[in-house]
């Protein structure tokens, strides 16, 4: 929380867990089953694990979190991808570990874009989670949804929205329209 407060250009990156297989009551199985740590925390970034055939993998947890909010926000490959392991050996794993370094990559990369199209400045992390989230592929029903959030990690269409322009940032006052 006090990241978030005092680094408004840090964009904390998590894995929303891999509890889809399990159920919380009053809600389908595998849905509410966010983890209850730093995922379910408003100005983060929370991926969801996706299979390489662009769907969620349904070893993924979804949303809601208990204020009903969307986790999570978006999905990248889980499944099947290679990392390090132990004794300098790679080996192949699944889950949203493996989906949320992908997003940071990604993001990162908006990031470095952004310095060089703005002076060396920084993006406000807000606006890299909502360029991500506003370039995501939709997947699943139309629209954001509780199993794959805004959709699959698309850099391209971000990068594009950046790019032109096509984004404004601020602020509002409590209670103004």
């Amino acid at each position: 929380e006090q990241q978030a407060i005092q680094w408004q250009d840090l964009l904390n990156v998590f894995a929303v867990g891999n509890d889809g297989q399990f159920g919380c009551p009053g809600l389908a199985t595998g849905f509410g089953t966010v983890l209850g740590g730093y995922q379910s925390a408003k100005n983060v970034l929370c991926v969801g694990w996706g299979d390489k055939d662009i769907k969620a993998s349904p070893g993924s947890s979804f949303g809601p979190v208990k204020d009903g909010r969307i986790k999570p926000e978006i999905m990248a490959t889980g499944s099947e991808v290679r990392s390090a392991g132990a004794n300098n050996a790679y080996v192949t794993d699944w889950g949203s570990s493996l989906s949320a370094p992908a997003v940071a990559g990604g993001a990162a990369l908006l990031i470095e874009r952004y310095r060089q199209l703005h002076s060396g400045a920084n993006p406000p992390s807000a606006l890299v989670k909502a360029l991500l989230m506003n370039g995501a592929t939709d997947i699943d029903k139309p629209g954001p949804d509780y199993r794959t959030g805004f959709g699959w990690l698309n850099l391209n269409r971000s990068l594009d929205m950046m790019k032109e322009n096509r984004f404004f940032s601020s602020a509002i006052a409590n209670g103004a329209t």
